[in-house]
């Protein structure tokens, strides 16, 4: 796999992600939070 589809295909996941969290944060209020949590959480590691 060449590296420029490698890297395509990881921003079309990252806007896919981003689009999911903004759609999540619409039907869930608390959702950020937990998104939030998560992120932190695996930073942490």
């Amino acid at each position: 796999m060449r590296i420029e589809y490698l890297i395509i295909s990881i921003i079309l996941m990252v806007i896919v992600l981003l689009a999911l969290i903004t759609f999540a944060q619409n039907i869930f209020p608390s959702f950020p939070k937990a998104v939030s949590d998560f992120l932190s959480n695996i930073g942490a590691k």
